[in-house]
């Protein structure tokens, strides 16, 4: 039992209005139980006390302030206080489980779309750029709401995250990895946050369990790309056509780079001094910095120079960069059926067989990890100066403008003849 022998004196029980004119900084018993006391700090602020003596020592417990708790409602909580020590009960512990229990209940019924806009909230900042946690959003409300979004995401099950995957398994396997890892993860720090210990419904294990293995279930879709044998003509009449796209499209092309490190380039990043192009590290897909030596024909490209944090190519709204589908259209115009991605591997093609240039200086080039895990340990440079002579042969390749049967033949550099 809590409750000592040394019970705490009744004082004088004083009426309401008599408490309210309590003035005097200090602690003032207030009688009707035994240890309730005013207490008035030195600032003025007011608020109810218990004192006690339990099993030697003197504990307080604060029950609200005052005027917000009346006087009749302070007496009120202070005996049920007193009663609960006496059957052994702290109201310090109560108080806190009573705490705890509404806290979980809270997190109970935080939806799974509240989690995810909680998770993503949390770690904006640590993600590489804005982009990323745009993607974060957008599939989990694409995919996941639709299907969990108003449910506690404590009730969220193996089979409802299943009915989100099945749709898109096979059809969009990449999309399908990527929501699966982010239900998992919001689900993961929901649960931890409630306290709740159970297996995750969207881990892998559960879901393999029922859909095939991605790697099975996935199939490889080529993006449309020109045979290389078709790039010198093709590239005469991409010249030849005005506008900024083409001009965006061209340097895309003849730096082999993907064409959102085109569209966010800015003018901080070349240094035609020295002839270079350097992505920082934020706005590559591997998260480091990525460094191209760049060739007259590149620079000639170029509109005038802006300040360093202008985009290069600017998109019609200031200070937004050229979207995606103004290259696109570029291709479209040219009555192609092809994308701005697929002439890296036209690039990748052409590198591999028609020209005997080191492959590591073409996966470095297409801003790759090349290589196993042996040759990347190893492989510590660059290759500038090998990557700066495979560009000078794909550039001169691309301004033959021979007719295509003639694409193969051997040109100067690392060009060779294909069979």
């Amino acid at each position: 039992m809590l409750w000592g022998d040394d019970v705490p004196k009744l004082a004088e029980v004083l009426p309401a209005i008599l408490v309210g004119r309590l003035k005097e900084p200090g602690d003032h018993p207030v009688g009707g139980v035994a240890g309730l006391m005013l207490r008035i700090t030195p600032s003025g602020s007011r608020s109810w006390v218990l004192r006690v003596r339990v099993a030697g020592r003197r504990p307080e417990y604060g029950l609200g302030s005052f005027p917000a708790v009346k006087l009749a409602d302070a007496r009120e909580a202070a005996a049920a206080a007193l009663k609960g020590l006496k059957a052994g009960v702290d109201p310090a512990a109560a108080k806190a489980q009573a705490r705890a229990k509404l806290a979980k209940a809270d997190a109970d019924r935080e939806t799974f779309a509240e989690a995810a806009a909680k998770y993503i909230e949390a770690n904006r900042a640590g993600w590489r750029n804005a982009k990323h946690a745009d993607q974060w959003e957008s599939t989990l409300k694409a995919y996941a709401e639709p299907v969990i979004g108003a449910l506690p995401t404590a009730e969220v099950t193996v089979a409802l995250v299943l009915k989100i995957l099945r749709p898109i398994w096979s059809e969009k396997a990449e999309t399908a990895s990527r929501v699966r890892q982010r239900i998992e993860r919001v689900i993961a720090a929901a649960d931890a946050e409630a306290g709740r210990e159970r297996l995750n419904p969207a881990r892998i294990a559960a879901i393999n369990a029922v859909l095939p293995p991605r790697a099975k279930a996935a199939t490889v879709v080529a993006m449309p790309s020109l045979p290389y044998a078709e790039m010198p003509e093709f590239m005469k009449r991409l010249s030849a056509a005005p506008g900024i796209g083409p001009k965006a499209l061209e340097w895309t092309i003849l730096t082999a780079a993907r064409s959102g490190m085109t569209r966010a380039m800015t003018w901080s990043e070349l240094d035609l001094a020295a002839m270079t192009w350097t992505v920082p590290g934020n706005k590559m897909k591997m998260g480091r910095a990525w460094t191209t030596t760049l060739t007259p024909e590149m620079v000639a490209l170029l509109p005038s120079p802006g300040k360093p944090g202008d985009f290069v190519f600017p998109g019609r709204g200031k200070g937004r960069p050229l979207s995606d589908m103004t290259l696109t259209r570029s291709l479209q115009r040219m009555g192609l059926a092809v994308v701005p991605h697929g002439f890296r591997a036209t690039f990748k093609t052409w590198a591999t067989e028609a020209t005997d240039h080191h492959s590591m200086a073409v996966e470095l080039q297409l801003a790759h990890v090349g290589g196993d895990a042996i040759e990347q340990a190893y492989q510590r440079g660059e290759l500038q100066t090998k990557r700066a002579a495979l560009l000078r042969d794909w550039v001169a390749f691309l301004a033959s403008a021979k007719p295509a049967a003639d694409a193969a033949k051997p040109a100067a550099g690392g060009l060779r003849l294909v069979s």
